[in-house]
């Protein structure tokens, strides 16, 4: 299992970004300012530089939602990983085609197989 103490920015560990979940502004409070949106950012990111993190635990779905958090977006101070992954299911884009095609392609081609030999025989 691959664990590590530091936030990768450029060259990620498992693999690149395929979806992303644009916030809703209207959903952040009044008062927050990027200031305060910048050291929501900045406040996670010290704690888990600090921390060890790999798949499964301390994963940046929990980063994303320690950010949530410290936002309170959409009023809530509830966010898990769950919650998060969810919400990009839900509302994410992919950020290309190609990366469509990485995440389900092989699901899809076991899909039609089973479609196919189920038609053939």
């Amino acid at each position: 299992m691959i664990m590590n103490r530091h936030i990768i920015r450029h060259n990620m560990e498992f693999s690149d970004p395929m979806k992303y979940w644009q916030l809703d502004k209207n959903k952040l409070p009044l008062a927050i300012t990027d200031k305060f949106y910048d050291d929501a950012i900045y406040q996670a990111d010290d704690l888990f530089s600090k921390r060890k993190h790999n798949l499964f635990v301390n994963n940046c779905h929990h980063h994303v939602a320690m950010v949530l958090n410290n936002i309170k977006y959409k009023g809530r101070s509830d966010w898990t990983p769950f919650k998060v992954v969810l919400n990009l299911v839900i509302h994410g884009h992919f950020v290309s085609w190609k990366y469509f095609f990485v995440l389900y392609g092989p699901f899809l081609f076991i899909l039609l197989l089973f479609v196919f030999l189920a038609v053939a025989f």
